[in-house]
């Protein structure tokens, strides 16, 4: 065999034993490269970099590659990670949303609480029959009441005995609807004194009239409106006559207002010299006891300030009252305004309603600074 021949048997011996391809040798290969081959192995692992089809070839150069390829997939798992994150994030959203439900369930705590009372809503009738010296005062005293920072937030209507825009009727026409309607005070303060520097004092005393009128405007206004406490204020010098007749039906209709739902008190003030005796009976059928004497303009300011002391008070939403405190004091609970009784041993609170009202005796604390203390139970 020459020369060529046995060198060119050798190569493809040793090229089937190490399980390479079949290509023709290069110029290296046929000068001696074999131990070159094996100094040149970084050179074939750079080329499996570029096609892992070609790094398969070396053993080496093929693990090389495969290295290459685990790095890649390396970057893909890291923009898995970022989309992972978004997901938290929506998580986070929820969890917020969780939140803002709880408070709203935090309106309510079972137990003793303090609630604000509601705004009066007062109707004032005015006797323009007394003297000059009396209506000067009614004039001045009423002004002061209605400017009083107490009255901030209540409401204020007026009328007179009789009508200053023209006659009343002893069945109360004329006197149900008021000469300056209701209005939130202190900003209809001025209405209020437009109106009584327009109206002189004159003509007859028409109780009935004004009685039964006033408390229709105001058990109508109570249905009307269950946010406030409406109640009726009669100032006057009664002392005999009534041209409508007799008075003794008086305290029935003060008493049937009493008994309405909502119930509407009367409160009566007297001038020195008012028959006291018949004001205060109307007076202690309309749930206030008796008939406040007044002459000054002070006297009248504390008078009315007294009547606008709001005593109904209503529980927080949904709740359900079980009992009531007033100075520390749990009150008994009756059924109706007309149930309290008289006397100053005649505490109590009835319901309205969800709301809470107290008796006249309770309120009489309440006008005297007294802390009030619903005890509720939520739903």
């Amino acid at each position: 065999m020459g020369r060529g021949s046995w060198l060119g048997f050798a190569l493809l011996a040793s090229a089937v034993a190490g399980g390479c391809s079949l290509l023709a040798p290069s110029d290296d290969d046929l000068l001696g490269g074999g131990a070159k081959k094996d100094a040149g192995t970084p050179t074939g692992g750079t080329g499996g970099t570029t096609d892992s089809g070609v790094g398969g070839s070396g053993g080496i150069a093929g693990s090389g590659g495969n290295i290459g390829g685990a790095a890649g997939s390396g970057g893909a798992a890291g923009a898995g990670g970022a989309a992972g994150a978004g997901g938290l994030a929506g998580a986070a959203g929820a969890a917020g949303a969780g939140g803002a439900a709880g408070s709203g369930g935090a309106t309510c705590v079972s137990g003793p609480v303090t609630v604000p009372a509601m705004p009066t809503a007062m109707y004032l009738m005015l006797d323009r029959t007394t003297n000059g010296n009396e209506w000067s005062s009614i004039k001045t005293g009423v002004e002061a009441f209605a400017n009083d920072a107490g009255m901030a937030g209540n409401q204020l209507a007026l009328q007179y005995m009789p009508p200053a825009a023209g006659p009343g009727s002893c069945g109360g026409n004329g006197y149900d609807k008021p000469a300056v309607p209701l209005s939130v005070m202190p900003s209809g303060a001025g209405a209020i004194a437009a109106s009584l520097a327009a109206v002189n004092n004159s003509g007859t005393t028409q109780l009935e009239g004004a009685l039964s009128g006033g408390l229709d405007f105001c058990t109508s206004q109570a249905k009307q409106l269950t946010d406030h406490q409406v109640v009726f204020a009669l100032l006057t010098d009664y002392t005999i006559f009534d041209s409508c007749g007799s008075t003794f039906t008086l305290p029935q209709i003060a008493s049937a207002a009493l008994g309405g739902s909502p119930p509407v008190y009367t409160w009566v003030l007297g001038f020195s010299g008012a028959n006291m005796s018949t004001l205060s009976q109307l007076a202690n059928a309309g749930g206030t006891q008796s008939a406040v004497p007044v002459g000054s303009q002070g006297s009248i300011h504390n008078a009315l300030s007294r009547a606008a002391v709001g005593c109904r008070f209503a529980p927080p939403g949904g709740a359900t009252v079980t009992g009531v405190t007033v100075a520390g004091q749990s009150l008994p609970k009756v059924s109706s305004a007309k149930a309290c009784g008289n006397g100053s041993n005649a505490a109590g609170y009835y319901m309205v309603g969800s709301a809470v009202e107290l008796c006249f005796a309770s309120c009489e604390q309440v006008a005297s600074s007294a802390p009030v203390q619903l005890v509720v139970t939520c739903p």
